[in-house]
């Protein structure tokens, strides 16, 4: 005796319908498949994108189109990106944004201070000197990769 399973009612988000699993020519929909379905077909899920807030990525191609796809500074066409004028990479205002090259793009940055932080020296966690690798500054870092011990206290 094999037991039916019944599969659970399924609104879709968009037309709010009532769907079910789909049968195809020699099976039906798989339930896992099924039970993660959010809507009853591919074009309601289209409908749906279309109606959502626009992504980072839809305004920056927006704003390339825009642009005529060539940088604001150098008027080169490679590797082109968007750049916020206030520095919010929520405000998508058409106003807001500019097309930059790669290039000028991190030199707009690298003049602003941006990239600062990336560019602390570190320091040997026993002598403050500046860090080579492992935590450790040269002497100490060549102690402990020949001795093991990065203070050589083992007497050698």
């Amino acid at each position: 005796m094999t037991l039916k399973i019944e599969d659970p009612k399924k609104v879709c988000e968009y037309c709010q319908k009532e769907f079910f699993r789909v049968r195809y020519p020699s099976k039906w929909e798989d339930r896992k498949r099924f039970a993660g379905r959010k809507y009853c077909s591919k074009l309601c899920m289209i409908e749906s994108s279309l109606e959502k807030e626009k992504t980072r990525q839809w305004n920056g191609r927006k704003i390339q189109a825009f642009k005529k796809n060539k940088c604001s500074t150098c008027k080169g066409s490679h590797w082109l990106g968007v750049h916020h004028r206030d520095g919010n990479w929520k405000n998508n205002d058409i106003n807001n944004l500019i097309t930059l090259c790669a290039s000028c793009h991190s030199k707009l940055h690298h003049r602003k201070g941006d990239y600062k932080h990336m560019y602390k020296k570190k320091k040997c966690t026993i002598c403050e000197l500046p860090m080579r690798a492992k935590g450790f500054c040269n002497r100490h870092y060549m102690n402990f990769r020949n001795k093991g011990d990065p203070l050589n206290q083992n007497g050698q």
